[in-house]
């Protein structure tokens, strides 16, 4: 059977890791190729801002509520990113799903855990990349709120620089 493929000690010497990094930058580089001028945002938004889709599941939950509401006025304040108002226009999306708060804690805390994603048209589903678990007090909104836009400032420096590492190759 000369054409059937076998495995070789060649193939298991190929590091998981190393295949999971050249996945991520082909799944990177397909969504970056969708992101232009002509879909980088609402009208008035710079070219230059990543279009940000946030969706949240906290109906039973105020605080949670407030901090979806807080994370979209910080995006809007952002110099990086603006908001979307629906999925299609998005490049990136946060997704909030609150814990049902106990009766005691209603309007006190919240839990939640939240999870970013790039798009990904060549692909059936997004890429991953990051999620989390938080707990956040009512009289901490707006800092959990910056601390959610903190932490996908940090995700998305991680992607332009794998995209930028792999356009230097």
């Amino acid at each position: 059977m000369a054409n059937s493929h076998r495995t070789t000690a060649d193939d298991a010497m190929i590091p998981k890791r190393l295949m999971q990094l050249v996945l991520q930058i082909l799944l990177l580089t397909a969504s970056a190729a969708m992101w232009s001028p002509a879909n980088a945002g609402p009208a008035g938004d710079s070219a230059s801002t990543a279009p940000v889709f946030v969706a949240h599941q906290c109906d039973d939950d105020p605080i949670g509520t407030r901090i979806s509401f807080k994370l979209k006025e910080a995006i809007r304040r952002s110099t990086r990113f603006s908001t979307a108002t629906n999925y299609e226009d998005s490049v990136v999306q946060v997704t909030l799903l609150c814990i049902p708060p106990y009766e005691d804690d209603r309007g006190v805390v919240s839990s939640f855990s939240f999870v970013i994603t790039l798009t990904n048209q060549n692909w059936k589903f997004d890429t991953h990349l990051a999620s989390g678990v938080r707990r956040c007090g009512s009289s901490r909104v707006d800092s959990c709120a910056e601390g959610m836009l903190a932490a996908l400032d940090e995700v998305f420096d991680d992607v332009l620089a794998s995209l930028k590492e792999h356009d230097q190759e």
